[in-house]
């Protein structure tokens, strides 16, 4: 069922329900944003990119490792009591491999080198059956996986993903143009005239 009410705040309506899930979206996005630009992100980063360099480096790449998924684990164990609140029942249907299609759809829409690419994947997913407007659930299916091999070819980075590496590419300033270099003219200097060669001792005797 709906969660307690907080004081006045009552989770009863769907509207108070969607603040309530935007809220944990805000705060879900705050702490990516925080743990990405902490020390602790960067070692993370580090230990994705080599971990034989960062053990080199000191860096516990098991310790990182453990407490970035209990990070994740407290994320997703919100986001399925969240799911139980919207869907009121959990049933194994709910995560059937083709459930996870919209997903991929999202992530591959929205892209993740923004940290808002797969919130705005998601909200495309969310409307996307409404704009196919077909009842046929195999049919959406199909659409959603030709719309998922364009992404992956055509936005490899998502739209926002795109969009951030066109604008990050346009506020760099061009590179200074190298200054044409001049060919060395060297001048013909005189090269001084060659010592006479001693006489060797047999000609001294010769003579």
């Amino acid at each position: 069922g709906a969660p307690g009410d907080i004081g006045p705040i009552s989770f009863q309506g769907l509207d108070s329900q969607y603040y309530l899930f935007l809220f944990f979206l805000f705060v879900a996005m705050g702490l990516y944003r925080l743990v990405a630009r902490s020390a602790f992100g960067g070692r993370v980063r580090a230990c994705r990119d080599d971990e034989q360099l960062a053990r080199s480096l000191g860096i516990n790449v098991v310790l990182h490792q453990l407490i970035l998924f209990e990070i994740t684990a407290v994320i997703v164990g919100v986001a399925g009591a969240l799911l139980l609140v919207n869907q009121q029942a959990i049933t194994p249907g709910l995560f059937a491999a083709f459930q996870f299609i919209p997903i991929y759809l999202a992530i591959m829409l929205g892209g993740f080198i923004v940290i808002a690419g797969p919130a705005l994947g998601a909200w495309i997913a969310q409307f996307l059956p409404v704009w196919i407007g077909s009842a046929d659930p195999n049919l959406s299916l199909l659409i959603y996986g030709a719309i998922l091999v364009v992404a992956m070819l055509v936005l490899p980075k998502g739209l926002l993903g795109t969009l951030w590496v066109w604008v990050t590419k346009g506020a760099k300033p061009p590179p200074a143009p190298e200054a044409a270099q001049e060919p060395e003219v060297v001048a013909d200097v005189p090269l001084p005239p060659a010592a006479p060669a001693p006489a060797s001792p047999v000609s001294r005797r010769n003579g």
